[in-house]
């Protein structure tokens, strides 16, 4: 992942393509460090964004469907 001021971009291995996260996507991964459940990270994106209890947890539980099927306008890395 390479983090940018509005959003990141993320390699997916699986099919090589390159995934445009948005600033809220990209705190989320930030923050899922392995040490915290999907409660903490919720608190601190709400923190974060000044966002409700509810949309933060929304967001955080989301994120993993989005990264696995999420459309992008970056294109597919192939092999030559």
């Amino acid at each position: 992942m390479e983090g940018f001021e509005d959003g990141a971009l993320v390699l997916r291995l699986k099919d090589r393509h390159l995934l445009e996260l948005n600033p809220t996507e990209h705190c989320i991964l930030e923050f899922t460090d392995g040490k915290r459940d999907a409660a903490q990270v919720a608190v601190l994106l709400q923190e974060s964004f000044q966002i409700t209890q509810e949309q933060a947890l929304k967001d955080t539980f989301s994120l993993p469907l989005l990264i696995f099927e999420k459309q992008t306008n970056v294109k597919s890395l192939s092999r030559p």
